[in-house]
């Protein structure tokens, strides 16, 4: 514990602006730690105060003026809502406030009001407000009030570092802590990366690994399409490939999206997709499993090609170019034949057999994320 806490006052003094003179807020039931740690940081005694989370004193201490502090720091507490009742009266005035919703979500609100402008709070906290439903309008509060600098994640708990300020793209530090007795700030420096606050969404804040970060990027490059029941076939393939079953249901958190990023081609390069799609649905109307497993598999590979063109091109499995040469036009009595071609064909063959062992296909299908 005194590993994390220092770790968290070193982090969040750093980020504030004015060192000298900074007043700062403890605001916790280990006072005593977070002050000599603070001191030990050259912050006066004479401008730490402090308050306890064993009561609502933070709420309601009138002492406690609106724009007043470069720093609330602390650990509030997880206190279910069912105890909580004398304090609903006043939050329910917050724009957090959710009838169910645990104590917790109304720190950040109050921290707000209290901090000075481009002021930091830095709360160790239990990390529930992240994804509870209850805490839908805490999270809307936060990204359209706040700039998150930091998000250190212990799974269970977090450290997160905010700014009362509102930049537009801004983006902070996050890193994922599962290990137990290592040496924190050297750990954090290592594997910490960067992400968009605009990738989080007030539904939940999901945060996703580098590896799923870095193909989200690769894959959102392309504009964005509305997808309904008349797309082209062109777009049905795409929506049911792998690489767009990931990005639904890894990056946009199995929502039900109607907009996907979808690359544009020319009407002569979306062929291929449209032949194999009627391919497939005759493969499926015949029963022939075989058939429709193994153009489905092409498909993926074209789409993988569309995506990563690069890194398919890198590793030499890059197949769009050879598909495009032998597929020639739909006809339902040639489907043996284009499975025989297909099967037989050395190109197409070793792109859709060693593209599992490039990094983002290997993502994609459930590897190391």
């Amino acid at each position: 514990m005194n590993n994390i806490l220092e770790y968290q006052c070193k982090s969040a003094f750093e980020k504030i602006q004015h060192k000298e003179n900074a007043k700062v807020l403890i605001v916790s039931n280990e006072i005593d730690l977070y002050r000599d740690v603070l001191i030990d940081l050259d912050v006066e005694a004479k401008n730490i105060s402090s308050i306890s989370v064993s009561n609502f004193d933070f709420f309601i201490d009138e002492s406690l003026l609106d724009n007043s502090f470069d720093l609330i720091i602390g650990n509030p507490p997880n206190t279910r809502q069912e105890k909580i009742k004398d304090l609903k009266p006043i939050v329910s005035e917050y724009q957090s406030f959710y009838n169910t919703a645990d104590l917790n979500v109304y720190y950040f609100e109050r921290a707000f009001y209290l901090l000075k402008k481009y002021a930091i709070v830095s709360f160790l906290t239990p990390s529930k407000y992240t994804k509870a439903k209850y805490a839908k309008r805490c999270r809307e509060f936060l990204l359209g009030n706040m700039n998150i600098v930091e998000y250190i994640d212990f799974v269970e708990t977090s450290i997160i570092l905010l700014q009362k300020s509102k930049e537009l793209n801004s983006s902070f530090d996050y890193c994922r802590v599962e290990k137990q007795d290592i040496a924190l700030k050297e750990y954090i420096s290592k594997h910490q990366y960067n992400y968009l606050q605009n990738d989080l969404d007030r539904d939940m804040f999901v945060f996703l690994s580098s590896k799923v970060l870095d193909i989200k990027i690769k894959i959102e490059k392309n504009p964005l399409e509305y997808i309904n029941e008349n797309s082209s076939k062109y777009i049905t393939a795409l929506k049911n490939s792998k690489v767009l079953t990931f990005y639904k249901e890894s990056i946009k958190y199995k929502n039900k999206l109607e907009i996907l990023p979808i690359p544009k081609i020319s009407k002569e390069a979306q062929k291929p997709f449209e032949i194999l799609v009627d391919y497939i649905i005759f493969a499926k109307e015949q029963e022939m499993n075989l058939e429709a497993s193994l153009f489905e598999s092409v498909i993926d590979g074209l789409v993988y090609d569309l995506y990563f063109e690069e890194e398919m091109k890198k590793g030499n499995c890059f197949i769009s170019d050879e598909v495009t040469r032998v597929i020639g036009e739909f006809d339902s009595s040639k489907i043996g034949d284009l499975y025989k071609v297909f099967k037989d064909n050395k190109t197409i063959q070793r792109g859709l057999i060693y593209s599992r062992i490039i990094s983002v296909v290997e993502v994609i299908n459930g590897g190391d994320k």
